[in-house]
């Protein structure tokens, strides 16, 4: 475990230092994130020191009967976002970050007496988040479209309350960088989850269903726990910036 020990807090420290331009940063990040991938060893997240008021909130989109967008392969939308939820989840708590998710299984949070559910879950969402004040919240989903060629993540932050673009042109430019065909540049988008909440928070759109290639590659646990990572290192060197 010896180099891939070292590499990870090295990782670490680099996010924690104040000195260092962001790009720089990002790029010397990026080498050793490059390296822990290409290791067949499983990937370990080093426990580290941040302050313990740091706390992410996680939304897996979609649930239940709302499956969201169907894969080529017949693939749901909402169990992906799940998996990668939580997958996120495990780096960020094992690195001593606290982490909530709106949901943790395949469930809807909408009332079983609501006239539009859908919005009805939507705002128990809004809810959730409102009432956690995180640092961060990233809404989890997978992207869809007819026009079968388009492949590669995707970062939104939201047209009214645009707090969250900075953290968004970070995670997008980590995605670019670590990831096949991600976008290099994150867009404003009118989306209610990200504008019904005054607090930073960021859509994020893992790959295309609608692509077969992509499916395919987003439904393994390798290529997840590699976009989990990406999230993780863009996450750490945004909480960087303030950690003591």
């Amino acid at each position: 475990m010896g180099f891939i020990h070292y590499a990870h807090i090295l990782c670490i420290d680099i996010f924690k230092m104040k000195t260092i331009k962001k790009d720089i940063a990002i790029v010397l990040a990026i080498l050793l994130v490059t390296i822990l991938l290409s290791s067949s060893v499983q990937l370990l997240v080093t426990a580290t020191s941040p302050r313990t008021s740091y706390t992410i909130l996680l939304d897996a989109g979609h649930g239940a009967r709302d499956g969201g967008c169907v894969g080529v392969s017949g693939s749901l939308e909402k169990d992906l976002n799940l998996e990668y939820a939580l997958e996120i989840k495990r780096m960020l708590v094992d690195a001593g970050v606290n982490v909530v998710l709106t949901r943790s299984k395949d469930t809807a949070l909408y009332s079983v007496f609501a006239k539009n559910k859908k919005m009805d879950d939507m705002r128990k969402r809004i809810a959730i988040i409102n009432r956690t004040k995180p640092d961060l919240y990233m809404s989890i989903h997978m992207n869809s479209t007819t026009y079968t060629y388009r492949q590669g993540a995707q970062v939104y932050y939201g047209q009214v309350n645009q707090s969250g673009k900075d953290f968004a042109d970070l995670l997008a430019s980590t995605y670019n960088k670590l990831l096949p065909s991600a976008s290099p540049n994150s867009t404003k988008g009118d989306l209610y989850i990200l504008d019904k909440s005054e607090y930073t928070g960021v859509l994020i759109e893992c790959g295309f269903l609608s692509n077969a290639e992509e499916e395919a590659m987003l439904l393994t646990k390798e290529y997840r726990q590699r976009f989990a990572y990406a999230t993780f290192c863009a996450v750490m060197l945004y909480l960087g910036l303030q950690v003591v």
